[in-house]
């Protein structure tokens, strides 16, 4: 019975860090973007933080898309990490496979919010790309 017990305050504990890990992740991720905004060609939220009504600069635009690679990029290796923690479980650890089937959503959703950012990254390299081909021009 001690035995029993010692097991199940390991498993809360891991259970624990991982709920603490997902938390912060998720913060981060709202912190991050929060202060970029979402952007799409009608959003003006990357305007409102620059303090301007002007519409972004090519530099600007490789920072956004620099920052949502990055954070796209941590989102992804979240993903592989919980998928990795719930291919290592095993049925005498997790029978009923709770565990498993919400480690496997907590990857899928890491995966889906980094498809998301890689969209933003692509976007905002790709407006990069369009202004300084149009600067190059004149």
């Amino acid at each position: 019975m001690q035995r029993s017990n010692r097991k199940g305050k390991a498993m809360n504990m891991n259970r624990q860090d991982l709920w603490k890990r997902s938390i912060r992740s998720l913060l981060l991720s709202s912190v991050l973007l929060g202060a970029i905004g979402c952007t799409t060609g009608s959003d003006s939220s990357l305007f409102a933080a620059t303090g301007s009504d002007q519409p972004l600069t090519a530099e600007q635009h490789l920072v956004a898309a620099t920052s949502y690679d990055r954070e796209a990029r941590s989102q992804a290796e979240d993903a592989e990490r919980y998928q990795q923690m719930a291919d290592s479980l095993s049925p005498a650890t997790d029978p009923k496979g709770f565990r498993r089937a919400g480690l496997v959503t907590a990857a899928q959703e890491h995966r889906r919010k980094a498809a998301d950012l890689e969209q933003q990254y692509a976007f905002h390299q790709h407006q990069a790309l369009a202004l300084t081909n149009q600067a190059s021009r004149h």
